[in-house]
């Protein structure tokens, strides 16, 4: 019974990260990027967050996973910053630039995590212009 609940709740959470598919959202291969994040208030923006580092955390402990990069789950861990903070540098990198829009917000997570980890700030910028260029076309 108490598992029913847990998953009702879990459901009924999630409902309001549901959002209808719109072009933008096909330029972006249907990922979540800045249009998408700007309209969402702050909690659902954690639970977003939270499952993305769950699954990229699940598919980093499963010795039997295959994969060609298994770095990308690598680059989807934030483990310096919490969740609320990474909300914070979200909406910094968003608000930073109107050409941000467009970029996928797993892509936001990989630039912070490069951020984190002290990354150049040159190759931050590089970084950035390759992200606006392949998601502004």
């Amino acid at each position: 019974m108490m598992r029913r609940t847990w998953l009702a709740l879990l459901f009924l959470s999630a409902g309001p990260l549901v959002a209808q598919e719109d072009a933008e959202g096909l330029k972006t291969q249907g990922l979540k990027n800045g249009r998408w994040w700007a309209e969402q208030r702050t909690e659902n923006k954690i639970y977003y967050l939270v499952g993305v580092m769950d699954g990229a955390g699940y598919i980093l402990t499963r010795p039997n996973f295959k994969t060609n990069e298994p770095s990308v789950a690598e680059a989807l861990r934030v483990y310096q910053i919490k969740t609320i903070e990474l909300v914070v540098e979200i909406d910094r990198f968003y608000n930073s630039e109107i050409l941000n829009a467009p970029i996928p917000v797993t892509a936001v997570l990989a630039f912070i995590n490069k951020k984190a980890t002290g990354t150049p700030e040159a190759e931050l910028q590089k970084y950035t212009a390759e992200l606006r260029r392949r998601w502004n076309q």
